[in-house]
């Protein structure tokens, strides 16, 4: 997938608790042609994973941001400008103090035995974000919930454009 000049739509992606950066929903995305960055977070250190997280987005300057479960929460944390995916957003476990941009996307699964879905309904209403109900589980991998990520990094990346 490439932008309007042939570049690729590159993508941070920040991955949860239980995951890493080769994971499913990356592989995906560089499947589907984009370039993706997914540093690795470390799980026993909050700090060092936001620190991560603002360093890559300053080092590559990403057209969109995505995080998964934890991920997100640090994606949150960063209090980053650029347009946002949040998946599955452990926000409330992680960095209860942090709102993400009107414009963000969120994604989640009614099913989630890990995160409460009212978690993702309430930081919508605060925020202004748009929600979308997708996916099985927590984990996300299944076909409509990467099918609905890459769509909302599609949307994600049109409106920085100005496309939309």
């Amino acid at each position: 997938m490439t932008t309007q000049n042939a570049e690729p739509i590159r993508v941070v992606f920040l991955h949860g608790y239980e995951s890493s950066p080769k994971g499913q929903k990356v592989r995906h995305l560089k499947n589907a042609g984009l370039d993706v960055i997914a540093p690795w977070l470390d799980r026993d250190s909050w700090d060092h994973s936001v620190t991560a997280a603002r360093h890559t987005i300053s080092v590559y300057n990403p057209d969109v941001i995505i995080g998964s479960s934890r991920g997100a929460a640090v994606a949150m944390a960063t209090n980053t400008r650029l347009p946002t995916v949040l998946i599955a957003p452990a926000w409330r476990t992680w960095c209860p103090w942090a709102t993400p941009r009107g414009d963000t996307i969120i994604l989640h699964s009614w099913s989630d035995t890990v995160v409460p879905y009212a978690d993702s309904e309430m930081l919508s209403r605060e925020s202004g974000g748009m929600l979308i109900e997708c996916g099985i589980n927590h984990r996300m991998n299944d076909e409509e919930a990467l099918r609905l990520m890459l769509n909302a990094v599609k949307m994600q990346h049109a409106k920085r454009q100005g496309d939309v």
